[in-house]
Formats: structure tokens, sequence, C-alpha cells
């Protein structure tokens, strides 16, 4: 009989139940998520879904202030619509520009201009219109397609509170040409800002002056519009530069100066600083704000009488008789400098077959003292004859002449001492006694620029010494109560002579103010002294005319040079033009010196120039 067994029943555990619960569990945190991203989260995710990548956006650094030596500010910056455009958009449609002109109210050359200076960054917005007004920004920004590839930002841009006392000195601030951002990238700096400084002062403290600029960072659509910001870093201003310009003197020097060629450099002997910087004529900082037109462009950099050089500094020219001061010098260092040695003089000098006049100098006999007051060629002629060329060359190289005095501000020239090598290769001859005569008066192939001719009478100011010309005084860094942090003074050239050698020297210098060529300088708050110049030039029968000197006698402030090109005899021309600067920085209202001072009192000064009634100068060297 066989027997069917009944399936036997399994109980239900809960082992069995754990499978089933977690996919149960999964199932219904997968509805809840769903939930979350279809509900919740719907619109958040429907904007990332929309987001293809991130753009970021600099902002401009504003510039450090530029300050004068009393704190007035000459450099800000203030908020100025910019015009962009973008170069590759220029090149798909030549009607753009115009379009652009129109609405702005500027020559198309303008804009053009500008394009092509950054025509390299494509598609990249690039700024050609600096201070449009809310109504054109209003209007472009609108446009829409009609101005396709332009567009408006706000920027903070660089004005000048006196855009014209200081041009040469400060420079502008401009796009930079690829030249200046090569210069940058060299110094460590690869984040070229929109706008740099390029020239003056605005070049030469870039990296003080820049800043830090911000930075925003956004993610984009597939338009690249902006959706979301993903960090932002504010922009940070730059360092402050405090000059050592006195504003009044320099106002003083550009009036004198007005309506001819020339240049006036003044500063303190004691450390260097600049206290005046002109070069005329002048241009203004205002017609870089916006860019350059047609006509200023033609102004500045095709006019003869070329606003845009640097006299000071690029301006080459023959000393004429200030030299004769470089001519002692020499003398003393060859051993063979007595004062006290009188020279015959018949009214000229003799160069070979050639006579080279002492104006107005009837035949006499001269000492030191009277020959400078008198400025009389034959006696630094054959002074520097007894001297030699050699030692004339090395005394001109020691106290910087044929060099760079280092200012800081590009575009300084060295001059030319010249020797016998440059002699031969510019003439196809041999040096001779008349190239020595030459060189002892200042004459001949020698160029000096107006600054080193200021150092040169900073180092008789200070008795043996010169300080490295410098702008900048001190700078102020960024951020609230900081503290300036001053330019230490550097020394330039020295001279080693002997107490009784500077007070020689200054005697002569002076009676040259008191009673010598260069009484038209004579002030009645300070003794001046120093020397005039008239320098023979391929350019005009007439001469530059030269003064260079100190003030005052004792103690000196201020060591200076005065040229104007092709005007005539310095004592009547140049030292006039010293006299307006002196009176500024001295005594602001002070008067012209009494008729008997300049008439050759000596009550005024403390040095007894020993100089005889009999031997009374002529009014031109």
């Amino acid at each position: 009989m066989s027997v069917i067994h009944a399936p036997k029943e399994n109980p239900v555990t809960s082992r069995h139940l754990v499978i089933p619960g977690l996919l149960l569990m999964g199932l219904l945190g997968f509805l809840v998520q769903l939930w979350v991203l279809q509900v919740v989260r719907s619109e958040e995710l429907s904007e990332q879904a929309k987001m293809t990548g991130q753009i970021e956006n600099k902002s401009l650094a504003p510039r450090g202030k530029i300050l004068a030596r009393d704190g007035t500010v000459l450099a800000d910056v203030r908020p100025k619509i910019v015009v962009t455009v973008k170069p590759a958009q220029v090149a798909q449609d030549e009607t753009l520009l115009p379009r652009l002109a129109a609405v702005l109210g500027v020559p198309v050359k303008k804009l053009d201009r500008a394009v092509k200076q950054q025509w390299n960054k494509g598609n990249l917005p690039v700024p050609v219109f600096v201070g449009a007004t809310v109504q054109q920004g209003a209007k472009i920004s609108e446009s829409g397609d009609a101005l396709s590839g332009v567009g408006v930002e706000t920027l903070p841009m660089r004005f000048y509170k006196e855009p014209q006392a200081l041009a040469h000195a400060l420079g502008w601030v401009a796009i930079p040409d690829a030249n200046i951002e090569e210069d940058l990238k060299e110094k460590g700096i690869t984040d070229i800002p929109k706008y740099v400084g390029r020239d003056g002062v605005e070049r030469r403290y870039e990296e003080v002056l820049m800043g830090k600029p911000g930075l925003q960072v956004y993610t984009v659509d597939s338009r690249r519009r902006p959706m979301r910001t993903v960090m932002s870093e504010v922009a940070q201003p730059g360092a402050s530069v405090v000059l050592g310009i006195d504003l009044k003197t320099q106002r003083a020097a550009i009036e004198a100066l007005a309506g001819r060629r020339g240049a006036v450099v003044a500063l303190d002997p004691r450390t260097g600083e600049i206290i005046a910087l002109v070069s005329s004529p002048n241009y203004s900082l205002a017609a870089f704000d916006g860019g350059l037109s047609t006509d200023e462009a033609e102004y500045l950099y095709k006019n003869e009488d070329r606003p845009m050089l640097k006299r000071f500094i690029a301006g080459r020219y023959p000393p004429g008789s200030t030299y004769k001061i470089l001519t002692t010098m020499a003398a003393y260092q060859a051993g063979i400098f007595n004062p006290g040695n009188v020279v015959s003089c018949p009214g000229y000098l003799t160069m070979g077959n050639k006579r080279v006049k002492c104006e107005n100098h009837p035949p006499t006999s001269y000492s030191f003292t009277m020959a400078m007051a008198r400025s009389c060629n034959t006696y630094f002629g054959k002074l520097a004859q007894r001297t030699g060329e050699e030692q004339m060359r090395k005394t001109a190289e020691q106290v910087g002449f044929g060099q760079v005095t280092g200012l800081d501000m590009p575009g300084e020239v060295k001059g030319l001492v010249p020797d016998p090598e440059h002699i031969l290769k510019a003439h196809k001859r041999r040096w001779s006694i008349g190239d020595t005569n030459n060189v002892g008066i200042g004459q001949g192939d020698l160029e000096v620029t107006p600054l080193q001719m200021a150092c040169l009478a900073a180092m008789v100011a200070n008795r043996g010494v010169s300080y490295r010309p410098h702008l900048v005084k001190s700078i102020i860094p960024a951020g609230e109560n900081m503290q300036a942090e001053p330019v230490k003074p550097q020394v330039l050239a020295k001279f080693d002579a002997d107490p009784s050698f500077w007070d020689t020297m200054h005697t002569a210098l002076r009676a040259v103010v008191v009673q010598g060529t260069a009484r038209r300088a004579a002030i009645a708050s300070a003794e001046v002294s120093g020397k005039t110049g008239s320098a023979e030039n391929s350019q005009s029968r007439r001469t530059h005319a030269w003064f260079v000197g100190y003030a005052p006698e004792q103690n000196p402030q201020i060591a200076f040079a005065v040229i104007l090109e092709t005007a005539g005899h310095g004592g009547e021309i140049a030292a006039p033009v010293a006299q307006k600067m002196l009176q500024a920085f001295f005594s602001k209202d002070a008067p012209v010196a009494p008729a008997q001072a300049q008439n050759g009192s000596t009550k005024a000064s403390r040095i007894d120039v020993s100089i005889s009634p009999e031997e009374a100068p002529a009014d031109r060297p």
C-alpha cells in the first residue's frame, strides 16, 4: 500500500521579509526622490540644465592717486562711461563704426584708430571711447542688433586736475600697446589691465599705481548669458605716490616759458627731489581723454615745435658758457687751477684760424672771479688747453655727463662728451687743440641735457656731491591710515675738493649775479648764484640761452637749469625766467630786486666778490 505524503509547509520567518522589505524601501525612496526632483526642485534644476559653462569678468582696479608735495591731488579716478567694440564684429560690418560715431558725435577715424590698436583682440570687447554721456550710453544699450558687438560699461578712469601743468612729467593712461604688455610680462605681471600708464610717472610707477583688478565668475547658459555668480572678488586700488613738485614754482616756470621753446629743471640739492619740471611748448593731457582726434594727433606728433619732446631730459644741447663750471673743476683735478692767475684777453679766443669773440669785451686782463662773472672765453679756453682733453673728459664723466642721471621716468638721453674716437668717426680727422677749446667753453660736439646741468649746479651748491634726481618723494600704500614710505636719497656723483676751492667757486658764481652777466636773475628774498651761457647751434644764428645756478648762497634749497632754444643771450633771456621761478619758490609775492642790487651793490651778499669798479661787466656773456 502506497502512502502519499502531503507537502510540508515552511513557516514564513523574518528572514524571508528582508529582501522584499529592502526592495520596497528602495522603491519608496526612489519615488520620494523623484517627487523632490520633479516638484520641490524642479525650478532650480531647470535653471541648472540651462547652464553650459562659466565665464570670468575682471573689473578695472582704481589707480592710486598722484599728489604734489603739499598734498594737492594731481591725478585721481572718477567713474566714466566707456564704449567697447569687438574688433571681429567691425571686420564683418564696415558700417558699424560710422553708425557708432554718429551716436557719439565723434569722427569715425577716432574710433577706427582705437580699434586698429587692439585688432588682435578678436571677439573680446576693447575700449574705443571714454567719457560717453548717460544718454549716449543708454542709446547704445537699447540699440540691440543695430549696434551688434558694441557695449558700454562704467569704469574708474583716470582724470587730471591740472591737465597741462605737469603733462610731460605725469604722462597719461591708455590702452596698453604691445611693447608695454611685453614689458609688464617680463616683470611678472600676466594680468594686464585694460588701461596702463603710457609715459612719465604713470608708466614708471605702473606696478605701484595699478592696483589689483576685481574678479567675478558667472555660470552661463548656451547663449552665454550670465545665470549665477559663483565667485566675486572686489577690486583693490593701487598705492598713491607723492611728488616733490612745488605747484607754485611749477606754474611760475610754465608762465615764464609760455610761447617759447625750452625747458626748466629745478631740484632740491639736498635730496635730489624734483621741484619743477617744464618743457615748452606744452600740451594738455585732456587730449588723450576719449582718444586723440586727427587734429590733436597732428599737433602732438607732427608739429615742428615737437610738444611731446621732454626737453628737460631728451633735449640735447651744447651748454655754452655754463660749462665753464666744469672746466674749472677739471683744472682743479689736474692741479693747475690758481684763481689768482691773471690772463690777458684781447676780446676773442683764437682757435686755429678761427676767432671766438668775447661778446662786448674790450681787451683787458682777468683773474678767475672776474673771468667767470664776465664769461671770458679766452680765460677758459686757455684753462682747458692747459688741463688737456683727457682730464676734461674724465672730470665730465665723473660728475655725470655722457650718461643718464637715472630720473624715475622714461625717455632720458645720455648726451655726449666727445673724445678723439668720436671726432675721428664724426669728422674724419684727429682731435685738435680747437676741440679742446670748444669743450672748455661748452661748444663743439659737446651735448648735455638740462637735467644734467641742474645736477652740476646741485653738486656745486652741495660743495662736491649730487643726489640722483627723482620725481617721487614717497609712496603711500593702499588702505586706511597707511604711512607714507619716503624715497631715500641716493648719491649720484662726488667731487672731492678743498673747502677753499668751493669758497672760490661760490664767490665767482655769486659775482655772476651780483655784478656779472646774470644780474636779471637777482631777487630780494634770496641770494642767487649761477652761470649764464649762450650756445651756438646749427639751427639758427641766434644762440641757445642758458642759466644754471642755485639759491640761497648759504644752505642752498634749490638748484636749477633754464634753457631757451635759439632765443639769444643767457643773461638777457634765461636769467629772467629763473628770476620768476625763484620768486615763486622763495617768496610768492617777492618783488624784483632793487635796482642798486642789480647794478652791483653787495649789501645783500654775505660774500665779498672783490670786483673793482673799473671792471664793470657788460650785459652779455
